[in-house]
């Protein structure tokens, strides 16, 4: 198991902080006004509608998008981030959520970006409540021709079946799910490892890249008060370094120091 340390290049893919409102939540004109603001900074915004029933997860980021609104995404612009990363900022009805694609700036800059979101909200929502939190870090562990195997990488690698005829059989790909209740805050943390498709120039002799995908959450009533929320945030964070730096071999994340 690795030590829990800061990482300068943090194997990051993708980062989500998402917070859910009770209440009547914004009307379309606070939405719109919300979005000016971020224009006005440099920001662009895309509006897009989603149905009342069932919305399906946004194609960047996985977020789940209430229903029922019009929502807007504002695209926050960064100089020098590659043509596949990305901050984005999503206000809608109910709920509030940041993203960072390839681009993860670190916690401390990540929560000031929330932040700046989550105020926007609650300075024109009606008496909002936080009725769930989440943390959602997407980790991507590219392969390494020097690791033999999975059993290089992972605190818990997957295991061949025994069986007559299997012998000699070796894994390829794998997914697995855990999901861990009882955490420090009442919180829940879903925890899925498997392989992942190779990208371009990426040599993969022995093992395929790893992601390392972990939802930290949990339902709440809680002030909409962003500086009493801190201390939730810090759990969520301790809880994904633990199960982030559990999973792995001290010498593959010596390669992210």
């Amino acid at each position: 198991m690795a030590k829990v340390r800061h990482l300068a290049r943090a194997p990051i893919q993708e980062a989500i902080l998402d917070f859910e409102f009770s209440g009547p939540g914004l009307s379309q004109v606070q939405i719109d006004s919300i979005s000016s603001r971020y224009v006005k900074s440099g920001s662009k915004t895309k509006k897009i509608e989603m149905p009342v029933v069932a919305p399906p997860p946004l194609a960047v980021g996985g977020i789940d998008v209430p229903g029922g609104k019009w929502n807007y995404i504002s695209l926050e612009e960064h100089v020098g981030l590659p043509p596949s990363a990305g901050r984005s900022v999503l206000i809608s009805q109910n709920q509030v959520a940041v993203s960072s694609v390839r681009s993860y700036p670190g916690w401390d800059e990540f929560e000031v970006l929330a932040e700046r979101a989550f105020s926007s909200y609650v300075e024109l929502a009606e008496n909002p409540r936080v009725t769930r939190l989440s943390a959602r870090f997407i980790n991507r562990i590219a392969p390494d021709p020097t690791y033999a195997d999975y059993s290089s990488i992972l605190e818990r690698p997957p295991q061949s079946l025994p069986g007559e005829g299997l012998e000699g059989s070796k894994i390829t790909d794998f997914l697995r799910r855990h999901v861990v209740d009882g955490l420090r805050g009442n919180f829940t943390a879903n925890l899925t490892v498997g392989t992942a498709t190779p990208e371009p120039l990426e040599i993969t002799k022995n093992t395929k890249a790893i992601l390392i995908d972990i939802d930290v959450f949990k339902m709440c009533d809680l002030a909409a008060d962003f500086v009493s929320l801190r201390s939730e945030l810090a759990t969520m964070r301790e809880i994904k370094n633990a199960l982030f730096f559990g999973s792995l071999k001290e010498h593959v994340v010596e390669r992210y120091i």
